[in-house]
């Protein structure tokens, strides 16, 4: 693989010392040029857990994906360009049904200096920056402030803050995982009728100043201008408006 490739997919031209100052440009610059989608899920290609096919998809194909894709790649980036990474498992918050199962979200951590980070480019709606795996403080980012946690006695929590209260992101472990341990959730995430993915399409993007959001039903774009929507009523609409927003043309789409 070319890891040239992908650093010229996620426009990144900077400096490739293994600091926090370049892996905080590599998540900021992968966020706002890779989306996060699930188009292979409605369109009846399985995704399996195979970094090369993953690198064909992303970065020849210039498509996005969805956890296990966008942040197993980026691991296998990181670790090539020398950063001392681990992947584990992380369970993420849902306001109805409250945490998800084990394995329901891949995560990074890097380890830089004495500190762990958590870096995650899978996520959607998300830090640009990696975050301190530091419990307690406020964590200010582009995006808005985040802070970790105890959870309980196993579990560490990233949550955003919103006010006076906070949004809960997910919970995790710092137990390294292997990247084929993620492979049945990975299955159930696109095949079950009650996986939140086999729902609907969703193609997400930040942008500096807000999110690009496409659904079977709507577009979305929040901006420093407000809020702008635009139903969609046909397939053709939806085709168009993916490629106008995020350069993606699917092949045979039914």
């Amino acid at each position: 693989m070319n890891w040239d490739k992908y650093l010229e997919r996620i426009n990144y031209h900077g400096s490739l010392e293994t600091t926090l100052a370049t892996l905080k440009e590599l998540q900021e610059t992968h966020q706002l040029n890779v989306p996060f989608e699930n188009l292979d899920i409605h369109y009846g290609t399985e995704i399996i857990l195979d970094i090369p096919r993953i690198f064909h998809k992303v970065v020849e194909k210039k498509r996005g994906g969805f956890c296990y894709e966008l942040n197993g790649l980026f691991y296998e980036l990181l670790k090539f360009l020398g950063y001392k990474v681990t992947m584990i498992s992380a369970r993420v918050h849902s306001r109805v049904n409250g945490y998800g199962k084990e394995y329901d979200h891949l995560v990074i951590v890097a380890r830089i200096g004495d500190d762990d980070y958590i870096t995650d480019v899978g996520y959607g709606e998300f830090a640009f920056h990696p975050l301190v795996i530091e419990m307690d403080i406020i964590q200010r980012d582009p995006r808005g402030e985040f802070m970790v946690d105890d959870y309980d006695e196993e579990y560490i929590r990233i949550k955003k803050i919103e006010g006076e209260g906070y949004n809960p992101e997910y919970i995790f472990t710092l137990r390294e995982r292997t990247f084929q341990e993620f492979a049945e959730m990975c299955h159930y995430q696109q095949t079950s009728p009650q996986a939140y993915f086999t729902q609907n399409k969703l193609i997400t993007r930040p942008i500096q100043d807000g999110r690009i959001t496409l659904t079977d039903d709507y577009l979305k774009i929040k901006s420093g201008e407000g809020v702008h929507e635009v139903l969609i009523s046909d397939k053709e609409s939806f085709d168009i408006l993916l490629f106008q927003h995020f350069n993606i043309r699917i092949e045979n789409s039914v």
